[in-house]
């Protein structure tokens, strides 16, 4: 017999067999290439989420600071007198409430420095623009002796495609 004849029991795949294979691999590869997708998409919302609240609560602890060792500051009672409302924040939209004077602090100055506190614009110079806009609102009700302090902070997540918010509220008796 000749040694380029092969017999019946050594054939090859069939292309059904093989198209079959291929079209098995292609499912494993795209799951595998969407869980990676989500899972870089929930770790990044994370961290957005966390950056967003260390933000905040940098904040709400600089103006806690400021109102426990120096109450009689110029920076604290800028807050009380400038930026305190007796309208409740209502928080529907990444903007101040209105009216509302919002306002942030710069923590890289001292407690009692009236320049720690300054009004709010989109864009304030404490983080890029575009990335987190932070900001606070400070509300106290008629006849009470205490202040809230609304922190809050907005951002576009991953992809541009969704506005995140966060908020942290802070009372301090006045």
């Amino acid at each position: 017999m000749h040694s380029f004849l092969k017999p019946k029991s050594e054939s090859g795949d069939t292309l059904v067999e093989v198209l079959m294979a291929i079209v098995v691999a292609s499912i494993v590869v795209a799951a595998a290439y969407t869980l990676t997708t989500r899972a870089t998409r929930l770790n990044q919302t994370a961290f957005e989420r966390t950056a967003s609240a260390n933000l905040m609560r940098e904040q709400i602890e600089f103006v806690r600071g400021m109102q426990i060792s120096a109450a009689d500051s110029p920076a604290w009672q800028s807050i009380i007198s400038n930026y305190t409302v007796s309208t409740s924040p209502n928080y529907t939209n990444c903007q101040p409430t209105v009216p509302s004077a919002a306002f942030f602090v710069d923590s890289a100055l001292d407690y009692a420095n009236p320049l720690a506190v300054r009004a709010y614009t989109p864009g304030n110079d404490l983080v890029p623009a575009d990335v987190f806009e932070v900001w606070m609102e400070a509300y106290q009700p008629s006849g009470q002796n205490y202040i809230d302090i609304h922190a809050r902070a907005c951002w576009e997540g991953i992809g541009g495609e969704v506005e995140q918010r966060g908020s942290v509220v802070l009372r301090l008796a006045v």
